[in-house]
């Protein structure tokens, strides 16, 4: 049997089924009735017309034991939405086995709801427990539920994503002797660009200076000025409104861009403007090659911000 074969056994058989990882409470419960009306108001007026319909697991008609069920429904459903609030002990464990799988997943939380770390970097839609907010929540789904049926592959499983890059780590350690020399160059390249990073973000608030297109409000990040080509800032926003406080909003932006900037040798920075998040990305070089790379990986970060349902535009004045 080739790998890929192999590959393609292990790869779960989507059903038509959008799977509602919710607590399961008693009947008529005030859990329960919002898990139904989420379903009914939020989720299946979202998928009327592409065949699929959402389900929480205790709406069903099975007559045997309901956790093999869920399981098979939590790795098999086409779109798996997740919520998070009250932190229940089945729910996190659901979404674990959803993340060991893959599959697309969708994150939402009632508002108010402090997001354990394993989910922070991840969007989350909050939404208000009443009417007008079960319809905001079903406005904040409809891209994101759009991307992962049209999409799925967009979403990335955390757990994959970990798994993947432990399994660079064991390649590389496997290397011949003859390339060892190069992975060692690698890593110290690497180890090189994070203390660069921490010895830019420590200068930084010593050295900020102004920078066309800051708001005049605010003090501006850092940023090298003596090169019309050495930097990019853009503008941040949600699409949908979800609960996001603007200071979580920049919490997640710098994660995303961190990452992001420093696997490309440049750098970024996230500040927020009044209602704005201000999202700087430049490099320290000022050749055009060093142009050439922050473009990319600038254009490479918009994308991905774009990906977790935010609006990206140039900095304006």
């Amino acid at each position: 049997m080739t790998e890929q074969e192999s590959e393609q056994q292990q790869e779960p058989q989507r059903n038509d089924e959008c799977f509602f990882i919710t607590p399961i409470k008693e009947e008529d419960s005030a859990p329960r009735r919002i898990a139904e009306a989420i379903v009914e108001i939020c989720l299946n007026p979202i998928l009327e017309g592409r065949g699929i319909r959402a389900r929480a697991a205790h709406q069903t008609d099975r007559p045997d034991q309901i956790t093999p069920h869920v399981m098979r429904d939590v790795v098999n459903a086409r779109v798996v939405v997740a919520d998070l609030t009250r932190h229940n002990p089945n729910v996190m464990y659901e979404l674990g086995v959803r993340h060991s799988f893959g599959g697309p997943f969708i994150l939402i939380a009632e508002s108010g709801t402090s997001l354990p770390f394993d989910v922070n970097d991840s969007l989350v839609h909050f939404y208000r427990d009443d009417p007008k907010g079960l319809l905001e929540l079903r406005d904040s789904l409809r891209p994101a539920m759009v991307r992962c049926i049209d999409q799925p592959e967009s979403v990335e499983s955390p757990v994959l994503q970990a798994i993947e890059t432990a399994s660079a780590r064991e390649r590389l350690s496997r290397v011949s002797s003859e390339e060892k020399p190069l992975a060692l160059a690698l890593s110290r390249i690497e180890d090189g660009l994070a203390a660069l990073r921490s010895r830019v973000e420590e200068i930084a608030p010593a050295q900020r200076k102004s920078h066309p297109g800051t708001r005049t409000r605010d003090p501006d990040p850092i940023v090298p000025d003596d090169d019309p080509f050495s930097s990019r800032a853009y503008e941040v926003s949600r699409v949908f409104e979800t609960g996001e406080t603007v200071d979580e909003l920049v919490g997640r932006v710098e994660r995303i861009a961190h990452r992001a900037m420093l696997a490309a040798a440049t750098f970024s920075t996230v500040s927020r403007h009044g209602d704005y998040v201000k999202l700087v990305c430049f490099s320290l070089d000022t050749d055009h090659a060093a142009d050439h790379r922050l473009a990319m990986a600038a254009a490479q970060l918009v994308s991905e911000l774009e990906g977790v349902g935010l609006r990206v535009e140039p900095w304006k004045d």
